[in-house]
Order: C-alpha cells, then structure tokens, then sequence
C-alpha cells in the first residue's frame, strides 16, 4: 500500500522545521547577546566621554578619526598597544595553514581545487603516454 502525498510533503516538513530551527537559534542568540552588547556600548559612550573631558585639547572628531584607524588596524591583528607583541600573523606557517584550511573547507574552493588538481593529472597521465607512443 503506497503513502500518497508522504513523499511530496518530506521536503516541505524539513524545510519548516530547518526555518523554525534558525529563528529559535536567532531568538537565543539574540536574547543572550543584546544585553552585554548594550551594557558594553554604554560603557564605551561613558569611557570616552570621560576622556574627552579630560583632554581639553582633543577634539570629539579628531579621537574618533584616530579610533576609527586603530579598529582598522586590529582587524587586521595589529595593535597600537606598548605591551602587545610585536610578531607578525602572516608569516609563513599561519599564511601556509590559512591557504590549506581555506582550500580544503570552503565549498566552492574545494570543489575548484579538485577540478585543478584532476586537470594537472589528466595532464601528465596524457604526456606519459604520449612519451610512451613516441617509441
């Protein structure tokens, strides 16, 4: 005895339950995330107005171009800190372990290195054999 309309729905049923999924993970996030992110905004706000009061001759505009620049550079893992350390992120081995995990985890990288990796090797199995038909 066949299930008629089981199979049409399936899709249907893990499509809702993958969205109600994702807005749930949303909802916790969100509710565990805001409040710090609040607290911590007010206390950046306090932190630099403090600063500017105390600095008479700093203007707001000035130390907010100056901060803009040091959050461009710490997302790049550099820092304008006396104590931080003075050793590069991209020497060799972190710029060797970034291309490898990039190559062998991203979807569409993995896929495009397999197809170089095929084609490289469709290439010298064809130049051996035409080595080999030389003879």
């Amino acid at each position: 005895m066949a299930r008629c309309g089981l199979p049409s729905l399936l899709p249907l049923l893990l499509g809702g339950f993958y969205l109600c999924y994702l807005l749930l993970g949303a909802v916790i996030v969100s509710l565990i995330e805001q409040p710090q992110e609040r607290r911590l905004r007010e206390e950046m706000r306090l932190l630099k107005s403090q600063f500017l009061n105390l600095s008479s001759c700093l203007v707001q505009s000035d130390l907010e171009r100056f901060l803009a620049k040091v959050l461009v550079a710490d997302r790049y893992g550099v820092s304008v800190l006396s104590n931080a350390s003075s050793k590069t992120n991209w020497d060799f081995a972190s710029s060797f372990f970034f291309a490898s995990t990039l190559i062998t985890t991203v979807g569409e990288s993995r896929e495009m290195f397999d197809f170089i990796y095929r084609c490289i090797q469709s290439f010298e199995m064809l130049s051996k054999k035409r080595v080999f038909n030389i003879r």
